[in-house]
């Protein structure tokens, strides 16, 4: 192995993991007297909007919130009324007050085909116990958030109204963190607001920074995510919605996702701030208010602008699309067929290479299912670890333990990045065993954890629809079965490894930061896969034969 060579992978590998980071998709905050979207405005918004907590406990406080909510839509433009539901049965057997705020804007020239409707809501989260201490928060993300950027986007587009074809609705519930029991009631008692929606944009927040990620959209997405493409800086997942739905969570998104077609959008980074009385004012990131805007700005001007809009079925198709976000290129997106034939060709060629290296003696057979074992050993194992650790970090906090959501644990990235760190050493150590003591060829291991790659996205795309997260890596080190054949050709996997980690990383963060560390055992599985992939091919750079 050359000093050279060594540099050049380290740096490959360094410079695609900074790079390829969420923050990657988040941009420069926009100036306050900026023509486009401008955190800036949004801010003054959410200072009013988080001055107090303005939960369902807070009757006064939620009022002056939706008065300051309802001036700010009239400002606007707006026309604005309130939707009110006297004595509601909340989810703790109370009978309290709500009332939705509801408003509309038409185009100036012509009577609107459809609308799009924006939707977040007005309340803050109730008492909370957090480590034995009652907390309330004060909802500056959650949803000061989507409040304050619904608003700063409608104000936007009045701006160029007169080319409106379709029109604008906004409405702000009330008492979402209780049961959802401001969007029911919508539907319920006022359904004619809902008349010829033909797009819904939900707005949340399940954390306080990061990127805003397009998190769930409606089923039958296909036209939904061709007018996505015009976000600027576009970060989304087809993953994330199978993700969402093993979630102890439901927004108001849920209760309409099966009737019109929309999408949902949150931060979800640094759930120790969620539900606590650190959702705070002096906690918000202006960066992740903005990256909202940059990505929904253009999706709605191209609604309100295009004729083809009109009619408030268009975005309704009975098709999904397999989409993800590469940083600095954008969004990807599969037809299922396109993406079943990728499958198809890669398993042939998967297969086709360890055939080939049985038949000309570079590994027998039993040398193979040796290596599956070991490959399968090895995941299973540092699952279990992960498991392990998780369930000592919850006792250590006095915690009861969640898969899937377990915050508040001190320290829980360092736990996590130590973890994952001991699970690369501890593979590379027995890739190199591998190597020397059973004289395996590098092309034999990579073509082994591609095919296991496979397998298992064919397995999740059956039960999930998704299965981006195994077979994009896969797809990325198909090249390299069959450049590590040839010494000359070994530049391109260094350059295929990197791929590899600019897709991986932002997606496995995602993972990591929405199911928190009680799900270690999940992804440092996920993690031990996509090692015995990019090892080799990263071993096969390195390699002086």
């Amino acid at each position: 192995m050359s000093t050279g060579r060594f540099f050049i992978a380290s740096l490959v590998v360094i410079t695609t993991f900074i790079i390829s980071l969420d923050n990657s998709f988040l941009t420069s905050v926009k100036e306050d007297d900026s023509k486009c979207f401008s955190a800036l405005r949004v801010k003054s918004d959410i200072e009013v909007i988080s001055k107090e907590p303005h939960s369902i406990d807070h009757p006064v406080e939620r009022e002056i919130v939706r008065n300051y909510l309802f001036d700010r839509l009239i400002e606007i433009g707006l026309d604005a009324s309130y939707y009110r539901y006297d004595s509601i049965q909340d989810r703790f057997n109370r009978y309290i007050d709500i009332a939705n705020l509801y408003a509309v804007s038409e185009p100036v020239k012509s009577e609107a085909g459809s609308y799009v409707m924006f939707i977040a809501h007005i309340d803050s989260r109730f008492k909370n116990m957090v480590k034995g201490r009652e907390e309330y928060s004060f909802g500056a993300a959650d949803d000061g958030y989507g409040l304050g950027v619904i608003l700063e986007l409608v104000n936007n587009a009045q701006k160029y109204r007169d080319d409106w074809i379709q029109g604008v609705k906004v409405l702000f519930t009330d008492s979402e963190e209780s049961n959802l029991e401001g969007i029911k009631n919508a539907i319920e008692h006022d359904s004619l607001i809902f008349n010829n929606v033909g797009l819904i944009i939900n707005i949340e927040a399940r954390g306080i920074k990061g990127a805003a990620v397009l998190f769930e959209t409606s089923a039958g997405n296909k036209k939904i995510i061709e007018l996505y493409k015009k976000a600027r800086n576009p970060y989304a997942y087809s993953l994330t919605t199978a993700i969402y739905r093993i979630l102890p969570n439901s927004t108001d998104f849920t209760v309409v996702k099966d009737r019109f077609p929309g999408m949902n959008f949150a931060v979800i980074d640094n759930l120790n701030y969620y539900h606590t009385e650190l959702d705070n004012f002096e906690n918000i990131s202006l960066k992740s208010i903005q990256h909202y805007g940059e990505q929904i700005e253009p999706i709605i001007k191209e609604y309100l602008t295009n004729l083809k809009y009109s009619k408030s079925d268009y975005l309704k198709s009975d098709k999904d699309l397999v989409f993800f976000s590469v940083p600095y290129v954008g969004l990807v997106t599969l037809t299922p067929n396109t993406y079943l034939i990728f499958k198809l060709i890669a398993f042939i060629l998967i297969l086709t290479s360890l055939l080939v290296n049985v038949k000309l003696r570079k590994f027998s057979s039993r040398d193979l299912l040796k290596l599956s074992l070991i490959i399968v050993g090895s995941v299973l194992l540092c699952s279990a670890v992960g498991y392990l650790v998780s369930r000592l970090a919850a006792t250590l906090n006095n915690m009861e333990f969640r898969l899937q959501y377990l915050p508040y644990i001190k320290g829980e990235y360092t736990v996590i990045a130590i973890s994952l760190l001991s699970i690369l050493t501890l593979l590379i150590l027995l890739y190199r065993r591998l190597i020397i003591k059973m004289r395996l060829s590098v092309n034999a291991i990579l073509s082994c954890g591609s095919l296991l790659l496979v397998i298992l996205s064919t397995i999740m795309y059956y039960y999930t629809g998704d299965s981006v997260l195994f077979f994009i890596p896969a797809l990325i080190s198909l090249p390299a079965i069959f450049t590590t054949l040839f010494r000359n050709l070994r530049f391109v996997n260094i350059i295929l490894g990197g791929l590899i980690i600019l897709f991986i990383t932002p997606l496995l963060y995602s993972i990591i930061v929405a199911l928190t560390i009680g799900s270690l055992s999940l992804f440092s599985a996920f993690f031990v896969m996509i090692l015995w992939i990019l090892v080799p091919i990263t071993d096969s750079f390195l390699r002086d034969v």
